[in-house]
């Protein structure tokens, strides 16, 4: 019986100074188990700093989806629409995340539209915190400042949300 497990381990001592990505499967590294997109969606508060003229609930609702350049920086499309204050805020721009496991923290500056009244260029910084379970999974807390640019702009936002997305 131990002569037949033998035949199947590999033997200690075993090199792995081959190119990238040949030590897979012996002992040191596994192979890569999810893919390089996400799709997530998230809502939450949404504080409006000057009084809207709009009636609808102080939350937020958005979606986005993200290409995993690396495990520590992502690009992604990010679209959301506040109750609050009307606003449709559509924002693209790369999340720089720390290479930590099980909690990452998050920094990142997003650049696109805000659309309420009119339509304005807006940038959001962002920073959060999430996780990723059973190695598709994600979920984490963010907070980000909508800033419409521009004369007339209406006042900025703050978004304070969970993000729950499945990366594949």
């Amino acid at each position: 019986m131990l002569g037949a497990a033998e035949g199947f381990a590999q033997r200690r001592g075993g090199r792995t100074d081959g190119p990238e990505g040949s030590e897979i499967g012996y002992g040191g590294y596994s192979a890569p188990t999810v893919s390089k997109f996400s799709l997530a969606v998230d809502g939450g508060a949404n504080i409006a700093l000057r009084k809207s003229s709009a009636e609808g609930a102080p939350l937020y609702l958005g979606g986005t989806a993200s290409y995993w350049i690396t495990d520590w920086a992502t690009l992604g499309v990010h679209v959301n629409y506040a109750f609050n204050t009307e606003r449709l805020v559509a924002l693209i721009g790369p999340i720089f995340r720390t290479d930590t496991w099980p909690v990452s923290f998050n920094l990142g500056l997003r650049a696109g539209i805000a659309n309420d009244e009119k339509t304005r260029f807006a940038i959001s910084p962002e920073i959060g915190a999430d996780m990723l379970l059973v190695d598709h999974f994600l979920i984490g807390l963010v907070v980000a400042w909508d800033l419409p640019i521009g004369e007339g702009a209406n006042p900025s936002q703050l978004r304070i949300g969970l993000r729950l997305g499945w990366r594949f």
